[in-house]
């Protein structure tokens, strides 16, 4: 019986906003006339523009993970696990997390504050042999 361990790692939530855009979608050929004297055409490419919905990233937060994401990363592992021969017997997470502080005093007052919180960074599969 062989034993194998996969980390399947909790991608942080994405933050942006979808617009609709002109996308350039291909181009086509056209003839066009040139020159002020002897005329003449000349073939040329111009691109062709569609309506589309685009997304914008402005990037990741730092705090927040994204359950979607993660569940399909998860039920990617497991299935290639299985079609690698294994059976899952195990699925641990793995707990992180952040803090931060600060304090200041001055003869006249002090003050300090404080926050912290967990999150799950990942999961360890385990799986063994069929």
């Amino acid at each position: 019986m062989a034993i194998k361990t996969k980390w399947v790692e909790a991608p942080f939530m994405e933050y942006g906003y979808w617009s609709t855009d002109q996308v350039e979608v291909g181009t086509k050929t056209v003839q066009i006339e040139k020159g002020i004297f002897s005329k003449r055409f000349v073939e040329e490419q111009i691109p062709i523009y569609e309506e589309q919905k685009v997304w914008h990233s402005e990037g990741y937060s730092d705090k927040e993970m994204d359950g979607k994401k993660f569940t399909k990363r998860i039920e990617k592992a497991v299935a290639d696990l299985e079609a690698e021969g294994f059976e899952v017997i195990n699925i641990t997470p793995l707990i992180s997390g952040r803090y931060k502080n600060d304090y200041s005093s001055s003869p006249h007052m002090s003050y300090g504050w404080g926050y912290g919180f967990s999150y799950t960074e990942g999961v360890t599969i385990l799986a063994k042999s069929k």
